[in-house]
């Protein structure tokens, strides 16, 4: 077994190594950031690199990053090219060098960053997403040569946008410059707001966002319109907006989804998969405004344009009126006339065939009377001696019938007497009457009615009372 080494001994000789294997070599090295620390007012940044297996996803190298002045102004250049900061997930290309320190261990110092690389491995995990999003989901993502289809750009905006869903994080500028221009437009529009607050940085970023654009699908009833607008005005952090559940939830859903998450960047995929999308947060509330701005000058035109149809169909049938009457007004007195002329014509002939008629009506007459004289002569010589051999035979029997019939109405006249009420009271008999009525019921009586009791010799007035039981 060798002498033990002091750790003193074994870094001086690993520094020694390093110093010699590494000095004056600087490395393009291509890795994955990790457990960022920036520093701005001392002009440092500390992170780890690392690199994970493409199929498995699991950690296969790591080593510790930083940058000092010379480096922190590579990632300031870095930021400011790729309108991307500096951030844990991203992938990058930076060109380090390797030292190794007694006291802080193997190390890499950034010297310079590659913004190309990255803007181009963003670029190229956006297309891998955009493509796996459209494969898997064909039902409501739709490529047509370079445009992106889905089903949240199909959904139609109601003509007047009252209900939102807002989908920010609180307290920030984003946030604040979106009511602002709501609230303070110049139409006094107002507007029913709810929101949805989420974190729209960082790794957990593109989960929350997920699960409130979820939430907010599941009421699709309650909004007009959804709302996602970017918490503050840096352009960092887009990656966030090329997540692929994040987008996949957006294609879906159907509340429309307005974006405004403020970047200068031609398009993220949230940009690419939303009904519609807006550089910054205020745009979207312009956005907004406008588009009831637009359905109020429409109504208002349609109002115009029904009040204009109205005007035109009234002086179309007042002109139709005029025309009628001024056509009634020469036409009637003509017509008048013509039909005076005619009846007067239609007289004069009816008259002559009156005359007419009645001339051979007086000559058929006139022919008759001397018929009917000659027959009634000898009619009237039949019937005489017809009724005098009647008057013979039936003289008897005639007497004798009148005398029966004289006995019996002599009887019924007797009877008709007997039944006079007037001898039914001289018989000791009364009739009672209820309001010049004769009563001939007795139900028809009711307790404290007034009566009148009817007597040979006078009449008395009397009221109903209720029998008393025994």
């Amino acid at each position: 077994m060798s002498e033990p080494l002091k750790l003193s001994q074994l870094t001086s000789a690993l520094e020694g190594f390093f110093e010699k294997r590494f000095s004056g070599r600087t490395f393009w090295v291509l890795a994955e950031v990790s457990s960022h620390k920036p520093y701005p007012s001392k002009r440092w940044h500390f992170f780890d690199l690392i690199e994970k297996d493409a199929k498995s996803d699991r950690l296969v190298a790591k080593m510790q990053a930083v940058a000092w002045r010379q480096g922190f102004d590579a990632i300031q250049r870095f930021e400011h090219e790729s309108g991307q900061r500096l951030t844990n997930g991203i992938e990058v290309m930076v060109q380090a060098e390797v030292s190794f320190s007694a006291m802080y261990g193997l190390k890499l110092t950034v010297i310079d960053i590659d913004p190309a690389y990255t803007m181009g491995q963003m670029e190229l995990k956006r297309r891998e997403t955009l493509k796996k999003l459209v494969d898997r989901y064909p039902q409501f993502i739709q490529k047509v040569g370079d445009q992106y289809h889905t089903l949240n750009q199909r959904q139609e905006l109601p003509m007047i946008i009252k209900k939102v869903a807002l989908i920010t994080s609180p307290g920030a500028a984003g946030y604040e410059d979106f009511m602002h221009s709501l609230e303070k437009n110049q139409f006094g529009y107002t507007f029913s707001i709810d929101l949805y607050f989420a974190r729209v940085q960082g790794m957990q970023a593109a989960k929350t966002l997920k699960r409130r654009i979820a939430e907010i699908a599941a009421q699709e009833e309650e909004y007009d319109l959804m709302v996602m607008v970017r918490g503050g005005g840096a352009q960092t952090d887009l990656f966030v907006f090329d997540e692929f559940e994040l987008n996949r939830e957006i294609a879906r859903a159907k509340v429309p989804m307005w974006a405004g998450i403020g970047h200068q960047r031609d398009h993220t995929i949230v940009d690419l998969f939303s009904h519609s999308s807006h550089k910054t947060p205020t745009r979207v509330a312009e956005a907004i405004i406008q588009h009831n701005r637009s359905a109020e000058e429409y109504l208002a035109g349609a109002r115009e344009r029904l009040l204009f149809s109205v005007k035109d169909e009234m002086v179309s049938h007042r002109e139709k009126l005029l025309k009628a009457s001024r056509v009634l007004t020469s036409d009637v007195p003509a017509r008048l006339h013509h039909g005076q002329l005619r009846l007067a014509s239609l007289s004069n002939q009816l008259q002559s065939l009156a005359i007419r008629r009645i001339d051979r009506q007086r000559e058929g007459l006139g022919h008759f009377q001397k018929q009917l004289s000659s027959v009634s002569t000898n009619e009237l010589r039949d019937q005489r001696r017809l009724l005098s051999e009647l008057s013979s035979s039936i003289g008897p029997t005639v007497l004798r019938k009148m005398e029966r019939e004289k006995e019996r109405l002599a009887h019924r006249t007797s009877l008709v007497k007997m039944l006079d009420p007037a001898n039914l009271l001289k018989r000791g008999y009364t009739l009672l009457e209820k309001e010049g009525k004769l009563i001939t019921d007795f139900s028809s009586i009711q307790e404290k009615d007034k009566l009148d009791v009817l007597l040979n010799d006078g009449r008395l007035s009397v009221e109903v009372k209720k029998k008393e039981p025994k």
